[in-house]
């Protein structure tokens, strides 16, 4: 296998303008990252059967049962049956967070519960996604957090934020980061040029002694893994996958180095397991503490489905580049099924959306 050169799906410095640009912009928030094809999308099951028939232009994976869902031009919601719960007549559907999803009727964002029910009017510029009761929303140039009513909690005053995760949300003030809590206080200062949202107690951030340098800090701001990184992944299982100039390998939550850096591909950590891939073309699955679980060699040329997304288990399987298309491997590194697809996506409540061949 030989990685496309493509950009990650991660928070880095050097995404940053990019992030600011486009995350509150996207015309749709997949997870999954699914787009328009020559063939329909459908959604299989961890058997490789196609349970809900390939028939929509575009779709979003599922969230607390739901998936929105493309036919032409419209947008609706269908449940893990197949069924219709929102019919088609949105121009756009985000995911379901927090028993809400975002809707775009006429060119303005409100909210539908799960049974479409409007319970934010349509009146904002972006989608949003709750978070912790609190979703960020972009009014003019600043950023602030409404609530489930549609009312702003926190007000706009910052130049750009993160949703809240593990109870602190990342947001900038005149060119430095720091956190928030949700009564909008300033429970770490503004101080970096750099920070993203906490993953298992840190936060990854750039200092101004450090320039294009990356590390963490705790919950109070300490930085305890110093910025020597040239790019970071989160913490997932304990530890996060980090770059240092070409080669990528894993810290753990102190630091050290669980796995070193010699690897030309390295994904996030999930279902306690991490893909990585060889100069040599060799594809590893690493449990958390570096050990090899299973290795092999497709001679593909494709790393990852999406080419902005790394491979990385979900629900016990991975999708990979197999004989004949895509298709899922288990924790063994084996096939999991026989089934091949055009396209292939993560698993999420047991469902997978993919593209038939």
């Amino acid at each position: 296998m030989v990685s496309a050169t493509t950009k990650r799906k991660h928070r880095t410095k050097t995404l940053y303008a990019a992030i600011t640009s486009v995350l509150f912009l996207l015309p749709f928030q997949a997870a999954s990252g699914h787009t328009p094809g020559s063939s329909p999308y459908g959604f299989i099951d961890k058997s490789g059967a196609l349970v809900i028939p390939a028939r929509y232009d575009v779709v979003g994976s599922f969230r607390e049962g739901l998936a929105p869902v493309r036919s032409g031009t419209k947008w609706g919601v269908i449940n893990e049956k197949g069924e219709a719960v929102i019919a088609p007549k949105y121009n756009n559907i985000w995911e379901y967070s927090e028993g809400i999803a975002a809707v775009n009727k006429n060119g303005r964002y409100g909210a539908v519960d799960h049974l479409g029910v409007m319970i934010v009017q349509p009146q904002f510029n972006t989608g949003f996604l709750f978070r912790e009761g609190l979703a960020v929303i972009k009014q003019g140039s600043k950023y602030g957090y409404i609530d489930r009513t549609g009312e702003f909690f926190i007000n706009p005053i910052y130049s750009f934020a993160l949703n809240f995760a593990e109870g602190k949300a990342c947001i900038s003030k005149n060119g430095q980061f720091g956190f928030i809590d949700h009564s909008g206080a300033e429970v770490i200062k503004p101080q970096f040029t750099f920070a993203d949202s906490f993953h298992g107690g840190l936060a990854m951030v750039e200092t101004k002694e450090n320039p294009g340098k990356l590390g963490f800090i705790d919950n109070t701001g300490k930085v305890v893994i110093p910025p020597e990184w040239d790019e970071c992944g989160d913490f997932h299982s304990g530890i996060a996958r980090v770059r240092k100039g070409n080669d990528w390998g894993y810290i753990n939550k102190t630091g050290a180095i669980v796995v070193p850096c010699k690897y030309k591909e390295a994904g996030d950590c999930h279902d306690d397991l991490a893909i990585v891939m060889d100069y040599s073309g060799e594809e590893f699955v690493l449990n958390p503490g570096g050990g090899v679980v299973s290795s092999r060699r497709t001679g593909s040329t494709a790393w990852s489905p999406h080419p902005d997304q790394e491979p990385v288990f979900r629900e016990g399987l991975a999708a990979a580049e197999l004989d004949g298309g895509w298709g899922y491997i288990d924790k063994t590194g084996r096939p999991a099924f026989a089934s091949r697809f055009k396209s292939a996506s993560d698993f999420s409540s047991g469902l997978a959306a993919v593209q038939p061949k």
